[in-house]
């Protein structure tokens, strides 16, 4: 597209010298010209910007087409060597483990896996066996982190319970260093401690061992993170007015901590994205299980990528959160689940 609008300027340029005696008809093909130019500098421009990032891994939406995102529900596995097997090849298909969800009856469940169709985003798993000591558990992650990999979730298998840690293959730079501060009984306390962790660049990730908080940080970037929180709502519909009205502002919801018996919703803003925006739907889920994976798949099509679902939170029991990738514009394609 590029060589045939310099061929056309060309042209215009040859034209507009070959008739000088016609005034208006010159003026008419430099318009043109500087119209065209302007397009040139436009696409210089924005494939500067592309190529950032790109290199920040971020996929940024296409101006005709949606994001699409692609989900499987798989059933829950406990035999360790089928799920290594599983996360293996799904991994190497570019699908991030997204979380385990159930029925309203914890009859049925499944794990779900999501693909950013628009993303050439592949991972690596490592399973590791769980440990008990504070210590140990920030020994393997710091190890493990100083390799790029992060820890995902806690998967409990026939042989024993494994930690499965995920590599972004995409960002063969970033390295990760986590802390496990003791978690605090107080709702206060507990929120005023992630800001301060956020403030050092040190990202909400979970609960460790010993009644601990999980923060890690990527030593490869320089960002930094504004945690809030907000008043819980009791329905859905008032949550979705919520999260929406903070992603306007630049906030990304984080999750929903309880603390017997307050629940407290969290939010947060990465310094490096000042200008992104987000937008959120909030639907309740299917009381037919059957239902879910088509209910996912329909979401994606739209381009809404899945955060998760909060059963028990709410009046109406089971919702699922989704982010809407074309409002937002862009979508970090190492989407952290674990938090």
């Amino acid at each position: 597209m590029r060589f045939c609008l310099i061929i056309l300027v060309v042209l215009l340029i040859g034209l507009a010298n070959a008739r000088p005696q016609s005034s208006e008809l010159s003026h008419q093909l430099r318009r043109l010209l500087k119209t065209y130019e302007r397009q040139l500098v436009n696409r210089e421009e924005s494939s500067s910007h592309n190529n950032y990032d790109s290199m920040r891994s971020y996929v940024r939406k296409s101006s005709n087409t949606p994001p699409v995102t692609s989900y499987q529900v798989l059933p829950i596995l406990d035999d360790f060597t089928a799920l290594t097997s599983q996360y293996t090849q799904l991994g190497s298909q570019g699908y991030s483990d997204a979380g385990s969800v159930y029925s309203s009856d914890y009859s049925t469940g499944g794990n779900v896996f999501v693909q950013i169709q628009k993303s050439s985003t592949l991972y690596d798993y490592h399973f590791i066996p769980r440990v008990t000591a504070v210590q140990d558990f920030l020994g393997i992650l710091n190890k493990e982190g100083a390799s790029g990999y992060r820890i995902l979730i806690t998967k409990y298998t026939t042989s024993g319970p494994y930690y499965i840690l995920v590599r972004n293959k995409a960002r063969p730079n970033a390295a990760y260093q986590c802390q496990t501060p003791p978690k605090s009984s107080n709702p206060d306390d507990f929120v005023q401690q992630v800001k301060t962790q956020g403030a050092n660049g040190y990202k909400l990730y979970g609960f460790g061992p010993q009644n601990t908080i999980l923060y890690c940080k990527d030593t490869s970037l320089s960002s930094t993170f504004e945690y809030v929180t907000t008043p819980f709502a009791n329905f859905s519909a008032d949550f979705e007015s919520q999260v929406n009205e903070l992603g306007a502002k630049g906030y990304r919801y984080s999750r929903i901590i309880y603390f017997a018996p307050v629940f407290v919703p969290l939010y947060y803003k990465d310094s490096s994205l000042p200008d992104v925006k987000y937008s959120y739907k909030v639907i309740q889920q299917s009381d037919a299980w059957e239902d879910f994976p088509q209910q996912l798949n329909e979401q994606g099509q739209e381009g809404f990528l899945y955060l998760g679902t909060t059963q028990f939170y709410y009046e109406e029991y089971s919702v699922q959160i989704y982010m809407d990738l074309n409002k937002c514009q862009c979508v970090d394609s190492e989407t952290d689940y674990s938090y």
